[in-house]
């Protein structure tokens, strides 16, 4: 799979990198799996191995802001012999619990790592290393076909790493686990829909960044959004 170039520069804008684009990246993607199904138990299982290998990135030493989502510097000069790969293994179970309730369940194992100019293997912004989930649904309709739908989700991955904006990349830390339960209750009725949902149930204000703070000359965490409820109402014509 070969990407569109990336436009660093206009030779205008007064940046020091005098490249005007940069080759087109490419990757590789190969993944292998076994699916088992058990329908007198309404039960779907499938293991999947995965792995992409992305070369032709953008890269400076060891700054690389494709695969750490970091903003382009244009202090920097780059050329296109970075590389990063992303490799593991994905579980995902299905279940039909009765005719109106279903359970799904997946786990990830990876790593995401890219290397630095001299070949050193460092971690990407995105390495969190493992992903769980887990949704139940239940759906109800009644005889005036009004539809009430139900679901609960929950969300756990390992952390993020700081992407290099503060410190050297090889001195990354890894930010905390992060974990949320998000419910959602829909009512459908002739022509509308009715929607609460409710975003990380518990509260939970999970890390979100390190930056640095110029009044005290001090690394701080930045913490993301704890409960966030919404209601919609939707109507078609």
């Amino acid at each position: 799979h070969r990407q569109n170039p990336l436009i660093l520069n206009d030779g205008n804008a007064g940046g020091s990198n005098d490249m005007a684009y940069l080759k087109p990246s490419r990757s590789w993607s190969s993944a292998i799996g076994w699916k088992l199904l058990i329908p007198d138990n309404h039960i779907s299982l499938l293991i999947r191995l995965f792995n992409t290998e992305l070369t032709h990135l953008p890269i400076s030493n060891n700054y690389s802001p494709v695969i750490n989502n970091i903003s382009y510097d244009d202090k920097r000069k780059l050329n296109e012999n970075g590389r990063a790969r992303t490799y593991g293994v994905e579980f995902i179970a299905d279940k039909n619990i009765s005719d109106n309730t279903y359970l799904n369940l997946n786990a990830s194992f990876f790593q995401t790592k890219f290397e630095s100019e001299n070949g050193t293997s460092l971690n990407s912004q995105f390495n969190f290393g493992h992903v769980f989930n887990l949704n139940v649904s239940q759906k109800i309709t009644n005889r005036k076909e009004n539809i009430w739908a139900c679901n609960i989700a929950g969300h756990f991955r390992g952390g993020a790493y700081s992407n290099g904006k503060v410190r050297p990349i090889e001195a990354q830390v890894q930010l905390g686990d992060y974990w949320r339960i998000d419910f959602r209750m829909e009512h459908r009725w002739k022509s509308s829909v009715l929607t609460l949902d409710i975003q990380n149930v518990l509260n939970r204000q999970n890390d979100a960044y390190i930056y640095f703070d110029e009044w005290t000359k001090t690394e701080k965490l930045k913490k993301q959004l704890g409960l966030i409820p919404v209601l919609s109402y939707k109507r078609h014509f």
